[in-house]
């Protein structure tokens, strides 16, 4: 037998509904750009990856939609990351610059 909700069981759906009201410019869809060679730029898929070597590690990457087509899709990538030690433990910070050319400007990352 189920039980009937209450009313508060739907306070964190109103609290989750009324914050994407409020900052609808703060909500964007998680698409990563399709690389070929995504295992060359594992720390743009996985942030799990940022600081996994033990030098700093710059790489780049480019996709080119459709050659030869007027307006066809372009996308650029440049990261980096770098591991480092705080109080004898080894943390990672890293950052990317992805521009798909929709945006003006791109998109800058950084992530700890």
């Amino acid at each position: 037998m189920t039980r009937p909700m209450t009313r508060k069981s739907y306070s964190p759906l109103l609290l989750l509904l009324l914050c994407v009201l409020l900052f609808p410019d703060r909500t964007t869809a998680q698409v990563d750009a399709q690389f070929t060679q995504y295992f060359e730029v594992p720390s743009y898929y996985n942030a799990g990856a940022i600081g996994t070597s033990d030098f700093i590690r710059i790489r780049g990457g480019s996709r080119l939609q459709w050659v030869g087509i007027p307006k066809a899709p372009k996308t650029f990538l440049v990261t980096g990351d770098m591991p480092f030690k705080l109080m004898n433990k080894r943390f990672g910070v890293g950052l990317h610059r992805h521009d798909d050319g929709q945006l003006l400007g791109g998109h800058l990352e950084v992530a700890p």
